[in-house]
């Protein structure tokens, strides 16, 4: 086979991939009844903090398909990245 035929099969993979990712909810924010944005351990309020280079990498890779934000949590040490599903009011 062709090497750019094999590179095109293989970034249909990687994108088929991110997007049954975003499809199932993967790194998704979490809502409570007390908070729109919570953390995934204890599930107290979110703080967006500053991003990295590696975090923009990361969005980078991803095609900015999940435009990932970086949150850090207010009572535990939980830090990570997320990202929320936007509706589109058609």
């Amino acid at each position: 086979m062709d090497i750019p035929i094999i590179l095109l099969f293989l970034l249909t993979v990687y994108v088929a991939i991110l997007l049954f990712l975003k499809n199932i909810g993967f790194k998704r924010k979490i809502s409570n009844s007390t908070s729109n944005n919570c953390c995934p351990i204890c599930g107290s309020p979110l703080e967006r903090v500053k991003r990295t280079q590696r975090d923009r990498l990361i969005n980078f890779l991803s095609f900015q398909i999940f435009s990932f934000k970086r949150y850090a949590c207010r009572k535990c040490p939980w830090k990570g990245l997320l990202w929320e599903k936007k509706f589109n009011n058609v």
